[in-house]
């Protein structure tokens, strides 16, 4: 079966398996301008796709932007997974190389790399399987990876989607608008949950500041009286070592957070879709008006009606031309014209059908890891404060002795 070392994602039956991680992140280069961090990603399997049953390779991350950016541009109707953002207010401070950020990127990585395992038509992709193994990955997108994505520019897919952007859809298809209200609606309760969890990662942040201090009026006491030396510091170990859980719940329910934005951002990879499966809707209906313009204009000229405005007439009269001749004429080129649209409709019809069946697709697909990985975050949620509390009576039960 197809499956990963994330247990996050339910796995679909297959003969096959696929099992990535991305793990040991290290520090390439330090003290240069090259400086970055490199992720071992190991890769086992049985897929005949690949050309041995076990790679690792190391890849910097830069190289899971390329990848992105490939299979985003070359699948335009999957919900290919997003990337932990770059932009992040550990590189203002300089910290992009601390401890603490590498290891939440390497999580996050490891998220994105079992999400295109598990995706049916991403981890078939020769590119992401080249990703995954090939050992000069740099020079494969350079010369066979590169070109392809050249032939088509962003320019013109944003241009398309501009144009798109200030038209409406003459008809909604009624599944694809409740698909598109539940996942804003999921993306709004996601924002709200992220929103409390901050302000309660706030207020522990205080608490395990006032602990210390509290802490630390109860060391000063001892050293004042010697008849509660014992107790006091009994006291003041607990109070110390309750700060000290604090800064390790607060460090998990950060670990929290980053998935919890994480499956935002891949909600709005699917918000996303379901724009561009608007926009194929769209080439059809602009194709339709087109016909449209185009039979009234046959039946126009057929019937015999003006071809132009009047001083147009006019002109051709003072130069000799056959009307009769000339509308014939303009009849033929309409309904080359109109058969060549209608042809056009046929085809982009075709691709727009087949767009919605993808879609609805990696709709059912999202909704099952989304409700697999929400499901984990709630389970850790819920652990990490078990652990918590089991800890602190434990020491307050010590301290009490």
């Amino acid at each position: 079966m197809l499956s990963s070392t994330n247990s996050e994602n339910p796995a679909p039956i297959s003969t096959s398996f696929l099992e990535c991680s991305v793990t040991e992140p290290r520090k390439e280069l330090q003290g240069s301008r090259d400086a970055h961090v490199s992720y071992l990603i190991i890769t086992k399997t049985n897929s005949p796709l690949f050309t041995r049953p076990e790679c690792k390779v190391r890849r910097r991350f830069s190289d899971f932007v390329k990848l992105q950016e490939i299979l985003s541009r070359l699948n335009e109707d999957c919900v290919v997974p997003p990337l932990p953002a770059k932009h992040k207010l550990e590189y203002i401070k300089g910290n992009r190389f601390s401890d603490n950020f590498i290891y939440r990127r390497a999580s996050l990585l490891n998220r994105y790399i079992t999400r295109c395992a598990f995706h049916p038509v991403l981890h078939r992709s020769p590119h992401f399987i080249a990703f995954l193994e090939n050992p000069n990955w740099n020079n494969y997108v350079r010369y066979f990876i590169q070109p392809k994505l050249n032939t088509t520019s962003k320019l013109d897919e944003f241009s398309d989607s501009l144009l798109n952007a200030f038209s409406k859809l003459k008809e909604e298809p009624t599944e694809f608008d409740i698909q598109r209200d539940h996942v804003q609606q999921f993306m709004l309760g996601i924002s709200n949950l992220e929103t409390s969890i901050q302000r309660i990662v706030r207020l522990e942040k205080t608490l395990e500041t006032d602990y210390e201090d509290v802490s630390a009026q109860f060391d000063r006491l001892a050293s004042l009286d010697q008849t509660l030396e014992i107790p006091v510091e009994s006291i003041h170990q607990a109070l110390q070592k309750t700060g000290e859980e604090y800064s390790f719940l607060i460090e998990k329910l950060t670990l929290l957070l980053d998935t919890i934005k994480d499956v935002q951002s891949y909600a709005q990879s699917l918000k996303e879709l379901l724009k561009r499966r608007d926009q194929k809707q769209q080439d059809v209906e602009a194709l339709q008006e087109y016909s449209s313009k185009l039979s009234l204009e046959r039946d126009k000229i057929s019937s015999g009606g003006s071809n132009g405005f009047s001083f147009s007439k006019t002109f051709d009269d003072l130069r000799g031309v056959d009307h009769n001749d000339s509308r014939l004429k303009r009849l033929e080129q309409v309904q080359s014209e109109l058969q060549a649209v209608e042809q056009a409709i046929q085809e982009a019809s075709i691709v727009h059908e087949a767009f919605n069946q993808r879609v609805r697709e990696e709709s059912k697909l999202f909704d099952n890891v989304r409700q697999s990985e929400m499901l984990s975050a709630i389970n850790d949620y819920a652990n990490v404060h078990v652990e918590f509390f089991t800890n602190i009576r434990e020491l307050w039960l010590h301290a009490k002795q």
